[in-house]
């Protein structure tokens, strides 16, 4: 009996601490592990991991700190460069045949003015709010992203297929700024780790169930 209980209480301790270190993530490293009874291995491994989750705790803060900053610095010049874009196209004093060009520089604007509003949400360490949600047309947003590389994709010669519903056809329920970061970077990857002359497959597909 007192061998299973000398045996049977560090196992309790080392459960807790196993337990509590597999429910800590990047959003709750503020807890603790509890240190209680004398002080031995297993209360010396528990103030270390303490001191570890304290360091991450700091590291990520400074982290969050810094996208959140450089993610403001960067709106004034993008809400900048936005309105100087608009003005000529609102006027009418840009000529046909550049329009195309300030249009799909507007696009690559609202893509940064997206990209660093999901930046700050993730810096923040917030789960996304249920306003947040909305519905997105996954064709609007392919197309929209091909046209972006546009130059890309004609520089190494490659063909894309598309089979997409026609617009307004289909929606998906989601969070836009993180889906425009999704669809950009899978089609960026197909693009750069392509070969010359290559094929890029593009198909949305609704799924029922």
């Amino acid at each position: 009996i007192v061998a299973w209980y000398l045996t049977r209480s560090p196992a309790r301790k080392i459960t807790g601490i196993s337990a509590l270190a597999a429910d800590i993530s990047a959003h709750d490293l503020s807890r603790r592990i509890e240190v209680h009874g004398p002080h031995d291995e297993i209360t010396e491994l528990s103030g270390q991991i303490n001191t570890m989750f304290a360091r991450l705790e700091a590291a990520f803060a400074g982290q969050e700190r810094f996208v959140a900053n450089a993610s403001h610095e960067l709106r004034t010049p993008i809400t900048t460069a936005r309105t100087a874009l608009e003005a000529p196209l609102t006027q009418g004093s840009v000529p046909e045949h550049l329009q195309p060009y300030l249009r799909r520089a507007l696009r690559a604007n609202q893509r940064m003015e997206e990209l660093i509003a999901a930046l700050l949400m993730l810096a923040r360490s917030k789960h996304i709010a249920p306003d947040d949600v909305t519905d997105v047309d996954p064709t609007s947003l392919i197309t929209h992203t091909t046209d972006d590389l546009a130059e890309q994709i004609q520089a190494r010669r490659l063909t894309v297929t598309a089979d997409l519903p026609p617009l307004g056809a289909t929606s998906v329920h989601g969070h836009q700024p993180s889906l425009v970061i999704a669809v950009h970077n899978l089609l960026t990857n197909a693009v750069q780790h392509n070969r010359d002359n290559g094929q890029i497959s593009v198909r949305v597909e609704n799924i029922d169930g």
